[in-house]
């Protein structure tokens, strides 16, 4: 059985559009190896909209998250941010962040699934020094909200 699991991903937090020292930055997400929905800051808030396709690992009883968003290997998926920055005209990709996916039960994903409205994904998107987050995100700068 395969399901679709809507996704809303809500970055706040965000970082001087001037970091780095380019003239505008932007934040997109990535769909197999294009980013797109792409936010040119200054914004409050960047919201990106996704749909995964989640099966049912059958050795593990876990979630398999799936489709042109999802990335990393069956037991390690994860989305990603691209952060690009505008120097001179030229837009040029200058980082990457990683969104694990969230460890549920496979009863969970099934609940999260059937209901209307998208799950939903807070994200902190500022480093500690101030600049674009990177790598891998983790609590309590990454939130999922399956129920």
């Amino acid at each position: 059985m395969e399901l679709i699991l809507k996704c809303r991903i809500i970055c706040t937090d965000l970082p001087p559009t001037t970091w780095g020292g380019g003239t505008a930055l932007r934040l997109g997400v990535q769909r197999q190896k294009e980013v797109e929905q792409r936010v040119l800051l200054p914004v409050e808030q960047a919201v990106f909209e996704i749909e995964l396709r989640v099966k049912r690992d059958e050795q593990t009883g876990q979630p398999n998250f799936l489709g042109p968003y999802a990335h990393g290997t069956p037991t390690e998926r994860f989305l990603y941010l691209n952060w690009e920055q505008l120097a001179g005209s030229i837009w040029t990709p200058i980082r990457r962040a990683k969104l694990p996916m969230p460890a549920a039960d496979w009863s969970v994903i099934e609940q999260a699934s059937s209901r209307p409205d998208p799950v939903t994904v807070e994200v902190s998107a500022t480093d500690s020094r101030g600049g674009p987050i990177c790598a891998t995100i983790k609590p309590p700068l990454i939130k999922w909200s399956l129920i």
